[in-house]
C-alpha cells in the first residue's frame, strides 16, 4: 500500500512539474517530466491519456518529429492509425 502511495505521489509530482514547465514555455523540461509521469502511470487510464495529450502538445511546441510516435509503442500496429489518402 505504501509503495502504491509513493508511486502515485511520484506520478503526480512528475505530471505537475511537466504541466508547470509547459506553462513557462520550457517544453524540453515538460517533455522530460511528462515522460516520467507516463512511465509511472496507467497509460490506458483517462489520466494517462491526459498526460499523453500534454506530451504530444509539448513535442509539437518543440516541432519534434517524435510527437506522432509517443502515444503508444504499438501505434504502428494499430488499425486506427492515421494513414494519408493515396
Amino acid at each position: 500500500m505504501a509503495s502504491e502511495l509513493d508511486s502515485l505521489q511520484q506520478t503526480t509530482r512528475a505530471y505537475t512539474q511537466g504541466q508547470e514547465a509547459f506553462k513557462r514555455g520550457q517544453y524540453r523540461q515538460a517533455v522530460d517530466h511528462l515522460l516520467v509521469a507516463i512511465a509511472l502511470a496507467n497509460q490506458n487510464s483517462s489520466w494517462g491519456g491526459e498526460m499523453q495529450i500534454w506530451l504530444v502538445t509539448a513535442y509539437q511546441q518543440l516541432d519534434s518529429p517524435k510527437s506522432d510516435r509517443t502515444l503508444s509503442p504499438t501505434a504502428e500496429a494499430s488499425p486506427f492509425r492515421y494513414a494519408p489518402a493515396e
